[in-house]
């Protein structure tokens, strides 16, 4: 689902914890499918959320880093 909105150009999806409820018939986005998608089509965060990304060690250069994911 998160592929097909991408690529219909939605800008915004809700990261939550990942995971499926089989009860309640669900499953939730998890935070890596955001980085997978904007890695997928090309696509970058804003101006001002990479620029921290960057201050914090997490993004360079619009990718990913050793240091994201870590606690």
């Amino acid at each position: 689902l998160t592929v097909l909105l991408a690529a219909a150009g939605c800008t915004y999806i809700m990261g939550i914890p990942h995971g499926d409820d089989v009860m309640l018939n669900y499953q939730t986005t998890g935070f890596h499918e955001t980085a997978t998608i904007r890695e997928m089509f090309n696509l970058r965060p804003i101006k001002e959320f990479e620029e921290w990304l960057e201050k914090m060690g997490i993004m360079e250069n619009g990718k990913l880093t050793q240091r994201a994911g870590d606690a």
